[in-house]
């Protein structure tokens, strides 16, 4: 891999302009910073999470519906459906 002239003066300036905005962060004085306060976001999130605890678990049911069409017999996929979700997790997968 060669780098050319003109990239490598791109790189440096980019790590001066960076190495620039690290020591304006660092005059930042104290009291100039505003305060924070989480305590409405932290009891939201706990609220929310409370919720989730209590719903009905419908994962279970859909397991057990699906337990009894396989034990039948009468469970069948098309190949192409499973392909496609195949595909289609793989690609979220990938966007995370």
């Amino acid at each position: 891999m060669q780098i050319t002239l003109n990239e490598a003066r791109r790189v440096a300036m980019m790590y001066q302009s960076e190495q620039k905005e690290r020591v304006d962060r660092d005059k930042i004085e104290p009291e100039s910073v505003p305060e924070l306060n989480l305590s409405d976001d932290v009891n939201l999130v706990q609220a929310v999470t409370n919720e989730v605890r209590e719903l009905p678990d419908v994962r279970a049911e859909r397991v057990r519906e699906l337990k009894a069409l396989v034990e039948s017999g009468n469970y069948h996929v098309e190949s192409k459906a499973v392909a496609e979700a195949i595909v289609k997790r793989a690609i979220a997968d990938k966007l995370r």
